[in-house]
């Protein structure tokens, strides 16, 4: 065999090869599907967006809308019912090539939402999901954080001025102020927190009191049991306008 007609096989094969490869590697991805099962509501007002990287929609009008890749990482989803944002959902990936099945239920139980999540594929064990529930001024929102196993004991809650900008986001777990971040026209300002352990030697408690025209914070921190430093944050009139004294 000379070595024109070797250089010819070689790269036959080699061609071969890399068409083998990369169809396998669409064989493997194959597609993601999402079902959607709804009660009491139009299936056809249901909006999905996979967030990755950017928004994009995924769900509308009752339908799928093409297909779409779950990159390596967190893959999440916001689910929206007629405009109003209800729930969030992901998973973490830990490969490119997997693909799930994900289905979403929602249905409404008077003026709040029932929601559930669940995925088969690889990474399945690994989901999270959010359920909003919404002020009819839409100034607060309330999320509830649920595992794969349940509620995880974790709320969340997010209030809002008249430009629909955060100005305040609650951490709450097990009915105990955990966390606390301040906005600035609806950009992250500063966070009080009760697990800061960057900071040795040192304990934190944060409370919230009950206003009806405001929102009132204290920040407490203590060094080997006494106390040394206390922030008071007042917001009044729920306005991106706050004090810290």
């Amino acid at each position: 065999m000379n070595w024109k007609k070797t250089i010819i096989i070689f790269v036959s094969l080699l061609g071969l090869a890399l068409i083998l490869f990369f169809y396998g590697i669409n064989f493997q991805r194959g597609k993601n599907t999402i079902s959607v099962e709804v009660e009491n509501i139009d299936i056809n007002k249901v909006t999905i967006e996979l967030y990755c990287f950017q928004n994009k929609i995924v769900f509308e009008n009752g339908k799928q809308i093409g297909n779409f890749n779950s990159r390596k990482g967190f893959v999440s989803f916001d689910v929206f019912y007629d405009g109003l944002h209800i729930a969030s959902a992901n998973i973490f990936q830990s490969g490119d090539r997997s693909t799930h099945d994900f289905f979403f239920y929602l249905a409404k139980n008077n003026s709040t939402f029932d929601f559930s999540f669940r995925v088969e594929g690889f990474n399945s064990e690994s989901l999270h999901y959010i359920i909003f529930t919404a002020d009819e001024l839409n100034r607060t929102k309330i999320g509830v954080h649920h595992s794969r196993n349940g509620k995880t004991g974790f709320i969340s809650v997010e209030y809002f001025d008249d430009n629909g900008n955060v100005i305040v986001d609650e951490g709450w777990r097990d009915g105990t102020l955990v966390n606390l971040n301040l906005y600035i026209n609806g950009n992250w300002y500063r966070n009080f927190n009760i697990n800061n352990r960057r900071i040795r030697g040192r304990t934190f408690k944060l409370f919230k009191e009950s206003h009806d025209d405001l929102l009132k914070y204290i920040h407490q921190t203590f060094e080997d049991g006494e106390k040394i430093k206390t922030d008071t944050i007042i917001i009044k009139n729920c306005r991106s306008r706050f004090f810290i004294r």
